[in-house]
């Protein structure tokens, strides 16, 4: 069964674009990025397993997956579509958020509690998350970067 590995959620970090951006990669069209990526999130992930994992796989020609993740604080199940590169039998995901200051909240919950359940395409099942390091996160980085080249910006940019 595939699991969330990768040098992933930290080994991106976030984008300082769009307008109006600060030096924390914050800035007034921050808030409403956030709210569109969330609301988006939402529907692509109701329709995706919705459909048993026939509509929504795919996203600007990139795959995507659907995790499931405890939340830290409140215990609830929430469910998040993310752009995912498969890796053996790995399924890696990146924490940029498309440039926000903050880790996203599924990777807060993720560290706190690894155990999830994944969709990718029309497998489900359960899975471990964990963040790469080392030679491992290098050589997942180079093949994640390969697949989606704007991880690079995201990393140029970042402060955390």
């Amino acid at each position: 069964a595939p699991s969330t590995g990768g040098g992933v959620p930290q080994a991106v970090r976030a984008s300082k674009t769009g307008a109006g951006a600060n030096a924390q990669g914050r800035g007034r069209n921050a808030p409403i990025r956030s709210w569109m990526i969330t609301k988006f999130s939402l529907l692509h992930g109701w329709l995706y397993d919705r459909s048993d994992g026939r509509l929504g796989g795919r996203l600007v020609g990139k795959d995507m997956c659907l995790l499931w993740h405890t939340g830290r604080k409140s215990g609830q199940i929430y469910r998040t579509a993310l752009l995912c590169v498969p890796d053996g039998d790995d399924i890696m995901v990146v924490g940029s958020f498309f440039g926000n200051a903050k880790h996203p909240q599924w990777y807060r919950n993720l560290q706190s509690s690894p155990t999830c359940t994944v969709r990718y395409r029309r497998w489900k099942g359960e899975a471990t998350a964990r963040t790469c390091e080392g030679d491992e996160r290098a050589a997942r980085w180079a093949v994640l970067t390969e697949r989606w080249p704007a991880f690079e910006g995201y990393a140029a940019e970042t402060d955390r």
